[in-house]
């Protein structure tokens, strides 16, 4: 994927609100009753966050969601702009799909931007960086999403797959953390940092070594980064979702059918179910 050298924005709406999203309690805290998180430098003044009936209030907060012009990271995109949080979405190849999600996201009443820009890239990483602190401000919450790797059994997988699926799924989020820190050691309260994996670091699945083992090494990382920075009032969690209707999810499928023949995965475990020949034949 080539860098991208292109930030492009759409037009801010009138509203003045931000929206800055955070979303876990404070883990580190309650793991170190005895010591106090590392004073935090000019932080930048935000209204308190609360809960209300319809969920938590992120008004006053900035979050960048990775390759969000679909998928669940697009659903996660939505969800920080229905909170409240102005939102910065990336993309690479999906343009006209990245700013129709900005678009909802304007008709929400916050401000939208839209990035091309390749994650795995330290230059790409930089610039959106750049973008954000001079057009928001400051970022509150990262949410890492950018995957990739490609449905193929292991001896399949050459070095260009291997070196595309690390530096996509692993190296993204060490130059993400890397460059965003300024940023997030100003957040009033705690910053929170997400990362999207799935159940393939510990559940073996067809045709998913080579992303399983990326979000494994991800997984390290993130845990990583936790105790490095969560005395200085960064949260940072993995979301390891399931199987989900996306068009990966359809890619997944048809490399099941390739592999094991056309099947309709049925069982709750659907690793078990095609190895065991429970799926039933579409």
């Amino acid at each position: 994927l080539p860098s991208s050298g292109e930030i492009r924005t759409l037009a801010s709406t009138e509203n003045p609100l931000f929206s800055q999203a955070s979303m876990s309690a404070a883990a580190w805290e309650s793991r170190n009753p005895n010591r106090k998180p590392a004073p935090r430098p000019n932080e930048r003044a935000v209204p308190q966050q609360r809960a209300t009936g319809e969920g938590i209030d992120l008004a006053g907060r900035v979050a960048l969601v990775t390759s969000s012009s679909r998928g669940i990271a697009r659903a996660c995109a939505l969800r920080l702009a229905e909170a409240g949080a102005d939102v910065a979405v990336n993309y690479v190849i999906s343009r006209f799909t990245a700013e129709d999600v900005a678009a909802e996201i304007q008709q929400l009443g916050r401000r939208a931007a839209v990035m091309k820009a390749d994650v795995s890239e330290q230059d790409d990483v930089i610039s959106i960086m750049e973008f954000i602190k001079e057009h928001f401000d400051g970022l509150d919450i990262m949410v890492s999403n950018a995957a990739t790797g490609g449905f193929r059994h292991l001896f399949a997988t050459d070095a260009r797959h291997f070196e595309a699926a690390m530096n996509t799924n692993v190296r993204a989020l060490l130059f993400l953390m890397q460059v965003a820190m300024p940023m997030l050691d100003r957040t009033e309260g705690r910053a929170k940092v997400i990362a999207l994996s799935s159940h393939g670091p510990h559940r073996a699945q067809p045709m998913y070594g080579l992303i399983g083992s990326t979000k494994a090494a991800l997984e390290s990382l993130v845990r990583h980064f936790a105790m490095d920075v969560g005395g200085r009032g960064v949260n940072l969690n993995i979301v390891k979702a399931g199987l989900v209707q996306t068009e990966s999810f359809k890619q997944l499928r048809q490399a099941w059918a390739g592999a094991l023949g056309p099947q309709v995965i049925l069982a709750q475990d659907p690793g078990s179910s095609l190895r065991e020949g429970r799926g039933r034949r579409a």
